[in-house]
């Protein structure tokens, strides 16, 4: 009896490891498919949970011009992808008493902020860190003043969008600023660009409004509390323990070599960087990110020495009870635990964020029952070439319970 047992096991093992090699290569197959007939240059993906890797693969160009394959290792922005530290941040600092979700910003900041329309509604950490501090990004408050370069010419911006090509002149001229000096000017009333209306007529806590300025605040905030500059803490704190040894904000850091050209429709775009850096400048690669997706599950099922699992539960639970569920990921607009995304029904839907910056565009997201997370990293951004990103990733999503 007990060999039919072991008899039975081992079959049983054996069918479910035809099974995933069966839908690895049907999967493999769909994305080949899916990638050939699209216009993305390089693009990387990953199907994980707290203990495996099931899948990996590239498709691709990191520099199309001279055929240097995508690969799991290559690097480049993530773009608001690197939000998600800012709440890890916040939940390593409350639970070290240094502040709370509740703590009004204008007792740490040493200017003040407050929406002119609501000037006695305080503004909390939790607001920025749900999108609801009623903070505002305008075109011109953030996307033609946080981004800067030095490599633009008149001919690298040529034949890009409109759009893209305005920005990227304001880039050339845009002053590097420290984080303080740039939200101060945004948002203190003595500030030399505050306008009214970088702020929303809600008041705060009672609307989402997804906002890159409130993003970088709160990691100016734990710079206030700690002493220590947002990417150095983070360095400290996130990136080494986790041994994601790729990772960095500053592009002089990494590996150059392994760093992508970044494409807008079929064009590279010059270098560039952003003064709230920490809003999107995290540069990772898909390899690191899997790291990090497998540290974010192990702690949401408490396993972790990042934060307790209390803390877990608070990062990634919904705050924000009155956002309507987001099924799309073409809607910026959704749940929010802490800087961490929730998409589904009834608020139990995949966990994470995406990311998206002139050229690039990734993608992190895990299941809270299953712990399988998919994450994607591509050196295109959205314009025009949005659906077909979301189509691959889309594959992820439908194959990743078959692995």
């Amino acid at each position: 009896m007990k060999s039919a047992i072991i008899f039975s096991y081992t079959f049983l093992l054996i069918s479910v490891s035809l099974f995933a090699q069966s839908s690895i290569a049907t999967l493999t197959k769909d994305l080949t498919v899916a990638y050939e007939k699209s216009d993305i240059p390089g693009v990387a993906v990953a199907i994980v949970n707290k203990d495996s890797i099931f899948y990996q693969n590239e498709f691709g160009y990191a520099d199309v011009s001279n055929k240097k394959p995508y690969t799991q290792q290559t690097v480049h922005n993530i773009g608001s992808t690197s939000k998600t530290l800012i709440g890890v941040a916040i939940m390593q600092l409350v639970e070290k008493g240094q502040l709370s979700l509740d703590t009004k910003i204008n007792e740490i900041l040493p200017f003040q902020i407050n929406n002119p329309y609501h000037p006695n509604q305080a503004i909390t950490i939790r607001h920025l860190a749900t999108h609801t501090s009623s903070i505002k990004d305008r075109v011109f408050n953030y996307d033609l003043k946080s981004y800067i370069s030095e490599d633009v010419t008149r001919s690298n911006i040529k034949g890009l969008p409109l759009i893209y090509r305005i920005q990227f002149k304001r880039m050339q001229r845009n002053e590097a600023l420290s984080l303080g000096v740039y939200l101060e000017k945004v948002l203190s009333k003595k500030g030399e660009w505050y306008k009214k209306k970088n702020f929303l007529k809600d008041a705060p806590g009672t609307k989402e409004a997804y906002t890159n300025i409130g993003a970088a605040l709160a990691a100016y905030i734990i710079e206030v509390v700690t002493g220590i500059p947002y990417d150095e803490y983070t360095k400290k704190n996130i990136l080494q323990p986790l041994g994601m040894n790729a990772s960095d904000w500053s592009y002089d850091a990494i590996n150059k070599q392994q760093f992508a050209s970044r494409y807008i429709k079929d064009k590279a775009v010059p270098n560039y960087q952003l003064i709230t850096y920490p809003d999107g400048g995290l540069i990772s690669s898909c390899a690191d990110l899997t790291t990090y997706a497998q540290a974010m599950i192990s702690g949401y099922f408490g396993e972790s020495d990042l934060l307790t699992p209390a803390s877990f539960k608070v990062l990634m639970g919904n705050q924000f009870e009155q956002v309507p569920l987001n099924k799309s990921l073409k809607n910026p607009d959704g749940r929010s635990g802490i800087f961490w995304d929730i998409y589904g029904q009834k608020g139990i839907g995949d966990i994470g964020h995406s990311g998206s910056d002139p050229g690039i565009l990734s993608f992190l997201y895990f299941h809270p029952t299953t712990g399988i997370a998919c994450i994607l990293t591509t050196n295109v951004d959205g314009h025009k070439r949005l659906d077909q990103v979301v189509e691959l990733w889309q594959l992820l999503i439908a194959y990743r319970n078959e692995l």
